[in-house]
Formats: C-alpha cells, structure tokens, sequence
C-alpha cells in the first residue's frame, strides 16, 4: 500500500469516527427571532440581576451589558401573558 493510499485510508477512518461519535443533534424548535423580553427572561433565569457584586450568577460580562440595557425598555415590565394577549389581538 502506498504512502497516498494510507493516507486516504486514515482519512476515510477519521471521517467515520467524527460522523458516529461527533453526530450533531438537530434541535426541532421555534426558529424565529427573539424578543426583548424573551431575552430578558433568559438572563433572569440564568441569575442576571442588579446585584453591584455580580458574581454569583453564571452570566458573562457581555450578557450583563445586554442585561442592563434591556432592564431599561418596555421589555422588563412585560409579562409573558402580555405578550400573548397582544399576539392573540393582532392575529
């Protein structure tokens, strides 16, 4: 066998493990775009919070510049029950 032929051998070797052990789960789901509260809700749940220590929670630093910025709009006075009413009326 030759060098070359080796080579495409492992190749080919390679590619069957990473397809079997590497397989990437398709997700079903929503796949639209987010809302301001649906991502305000997300960082809450993961501990985002005015807390002036912030290091409890597992949020990154970029999360909390997102964090802070929403708590600033219409989103962090909204309910999820809001949003469905609404999205009900507009139907």
């Amino acid at each position: 066998m030759t060098f070359q032929s080796q080579s495409i051998l492992t190749s080919f070797k390679w590619l069957d493990w990473a397809q079997n052990t590497l397989r990437v789960k398709n997700l079903e789901g929503n796949a639209s775009a987010l809302t301001n509260f649906e991502v305000l809700d997300f960082l809450r749940a993961k501990g985002a919070s005015k807390d002036p220590t912030r290091v409890i929670a597992k949020v990154a630093q970029s999360e909390y510049k997102v964090y802070d910025y929403l708590v600033d709009t219409a989103a962090s006075v909204q309910t999820r029950e809001s949003i469905n009413e609404f999205l009900t009326s507009v139907k």
